[in-house]
């Protein structure tokens, strides 16, 4: 018990943290509202679920023999998200800035953002480490339990940041409010990338 306490706190921390799938839910809520990000949310959860599956699986296991692998995971992620991060803050400068729907390149919808979660190292991260802090719950019932929490509180932590960006999106409906905010997103995406990749 006290380890799955502990694996609910990680996934707590992890989850509503700023990290590059809350920018990706916000910057969705802020353009197009709360219910249009729902298919990015359920994306999120589903590749996370996926990829823990995967570490109880064996991958955790493969990782900790390998230790280039996890670095390896870190550096083409993070190098993916700089890139992101990039390509949001030029075409913010587009005259096109202010229009409808998330910016081209960016990933949005159930399966781009499936497929984004094994690119992001903070996801690789919290789910290596929360694998690596259950390893002593080997039960059917603990195991349930931990795929429980990874279900449902980063669900909440993201329906969090939809919120808050539909509460925003009034104040950036200028094209000068919006394009600042774009740049800010993807500052924000590139940095939390390097910051992920300096504790490799």
């Amino acid at each position: 018990m006290e380890a799955l306490i502990a694996c609910a706190s990680l996934i707590a921390l992890g989850a509503i943290t700023p990290g590059p799938n809350n920018f990706a839910v916000l910057r969705i809520a802020v353009a197009q509202g709360v219910r249009p990000a729902i298919p990015a949310m359920a994306g999120i959860v589903l590749g996370g679920l996926a990829m823990l599956a995967l570490a109880q699986l064996g991958l955790a296991a493969l990782i900790d023999l390998h230790p280039w692998l996890r670095r390896a995971i870190a550096v083409v992620g993070g190098a993916y998200l700089v890139w992101l991060g990039v390509a949001l803050v030029v075409r913010s400068f587009e005259p096109s800035v202010a229009s409808k729907g998330p910016e081209r390149g960016a990933p949005d919808g159930l399966v781009a953002l499936f497929a984004f979660q094994f690119t992001n190292p903070k996801s690789w991260t919290l789910v290596l480490t929360v694998s690596a802090a259950a390893s002593g719950v080997a039960s059917f019932a603990s195991t349930a339990m931990l795929f429980s929490l990874f279900l449902a509180i980063p669900s909440a932590a993201l329906v969090s940041w939809a919120v808050f960006g539909r509460l925003i999106a009034p104040l950036l409906r200028e094209p000068a409010a919006r394009a600042r905010f774009d740049r800010a997103m993807g500052v924000l995406l590139g940095a939390s990338a390097l910051a992920l990749l300096t504790q490799q």
